[in-house]
């Protein structure tokens, strides 16, 4: 239960800041899968399989110890701890033509949706990057536009240092990608 919980709250504030994807149905781990997210009539790009941009050895390096790992249509990626399924760490990926503007756009959403205090530049991630601190739900969130691709970071649950993680776990996304 408290797993679902964790992976209820990190969905929520997602979709608070219009990051959540909309997920397909994908059983279990399988490397290697790319999907595209353009909307029909739309030119698309492959898309890198978020669950080796974060590994489950990255996650469980962050996080301290043994993961679950899930899979949320092929663009999203979980990770649950084992023996604290309230710790989680999310990877969502979409296409993301004109990047650094949309992403401005988004950060004025979240900043809307969570109060310019919980919004934070990252400088050197990516072509632009910032990140979003939860105040009532111990969710950090990195988001970031790299090239034609967005990629959100989230990390929740009771984790000392949840922004490091987070911003760390982008960086490895990005240098991956």
């Amino acid at each position: 239960m408290r797993r679902l919980l964790a992976v209820g709250a990190l969905a929520i504030a997602i979709l608070a800041a219009v990051a959540i994807l909309a997920p397909r149905p994908e059983p279990g781990i399988e490397p290697g899968i790319s999907t595209t997210s353009a909307p029909p009539g739309e030119p698309s790009a492959e898309l890198p399989d978020p669950c080796e941009l974060v590994t489950t050895a990255d996650a469980q390096a962050a996080l301290g110890g043994p993961v679950v790992a899930a899979r949320e249509g092929t663009a999203s990626c979980v990770y649950a701890g084992r023996d604290d399924p309230d710790v989680t760490v999310r990877v969502d990926v979409a296409t993301f033509p004109e990047g650094k503007e949309k992403l401005a756009v988004e950060r004025s959403e979240a900043i809307r949706a969570f109060g310019a205090g919980a919004v934070v530049d990252i400088e050197g991630l990516g072509d632009a990057a910032f990140l979003t601190l939860d105040p009532g739900s111990s969710i950090a969130l990195v988001w970031v536009a790299s090239g034609d691709l967005k990629l959100v970071i989230g990390v929740a649950g009771p984790v000392p240092d949840a922004e490091a993680i987070a911003r760390d776990l982008a960086a490895t996304a990005v240098d991956r990608r």
